[in-house]
């Protein structure tokens, strides 16, 4: 005697079994959105992270570069009086910017004092007349020992920076 099976047979072509690939297929594709859609959602996430930790690094950089409090504590320092709409004065800061990180600050103090900001303008104001394309050299004690005027290249500036950072208090 044959057994009965409770299950229901079906034909592979049948409309029944069209139906359950069908609903499969659907299901798969589901899944693959579903994933595609959380990938991207965490690279945009890391994205939007390293951004974010970028732009918070440069901020913290540029706040340093522009703190003049630094100056005269006992570190020799190289403050450039800048003007942010003088291109020859961003091209000597572009300049300055490759060779800055030569220097640690307890070698030399590098500032730039921003004369579109109070106390930029407060600390030109005391150091010089002068404001653009202008550096001013001063000791650890925040005396001037030599102001440069003009666009100088990197490698002019590194041998500058070096001459100063190496002078005898």
């Amino acid at each position: 005697m044959a057994k009965s099976s409770s299950k229901k047979h079906t034909q592979p072509g049948s409309p029944e079994n069209q139906a359950k690939r069908r609903d499969e297929k659907a299901r798969h594709a589901a899944r693959r959105r579903h994933k595609r859609i959380a990938v991207i959602g965490a690279v945009v996430v890391l994205i939007a992270l390293g951004l974010g930790a970028t732009i918070a690094a440069v901020e913290r950089s540029e706040d340093r570069v522009h703190d003049l409090t630094a100056v005269g504590q006992g570190v020799p320092a190289v403050v450039q009086v800048h003007d942010t709409t003088c291109p020859v004065c961003s091209e000597l800061r572009a300049n300055i910017e490759r060779i800055e990180d030569d220097f640690s600050d307890d070698q030399l103090v590098i500032r730039v004092a921003d004369i579109h900001t109070d106390a930029g303008e407060r600390f030109a104001r005391r150091y010089t007349t002068q404001r653009r394309v202008t550096l001013l050299f001063l000791d650890g004690e925040g005396e001037i020992t030599d102001i440069q005027t003009g666009l100088q290249t990197a490698a002019q500036l590194k041998d500058s920076f070096e001459s100063h950072a190496a002078a005898p208090e």
